[in-house]
């Protein structure tokens, strides 16, 4: 059996930025965490990378898992970011554009 702490020491050994209450909520959570909780007595690479892979969608709108308003509630948030970065962008293009006296399109 592996401990939420001997897999946080583990993958901290690999320079994976994470804590114990990540790595257990991630045993909680998946299939691979749960098979290593129970039934494991080593723990491997291919853990580490199936780790990093559901740390990467952790809290997003495709985590696996989340309910409906949930998904919808952060995709909308996603969108909102988008919509501000895109504007931000559009005005520093502006912005360049008449410091080299380009006209518009």
């Amino acid at each position: 059996m592996i401990t939420a702490k001997m897999a946080t020491h583990f993958f901290q050994s690999f320079e994976l930025e994470c804590d114990e209450v990540l790595v257990s909520k991630w045993m909680d959570k998946s299939q691979v965490g749960q098979d290593l909780k129970n039934n494991r007595n080593k723990i491997d690479e291919w853990d580490m990378y199936n780790f990093s892979d559901w740390l990467r969608v952790y809290g997003t709108a495709y985590e696996e898992g989340i309910d409906d308003q949930i998904q919808i509630a952060r995709l909308s948030k996603e969108i909102e970011l988008l919509k501000k970065e895109i504007a931000k962008l559009q005005q520093e293009n502006y912005e360049l554009v008449s410091e080299l006296d380009i006209l518009p399109f």
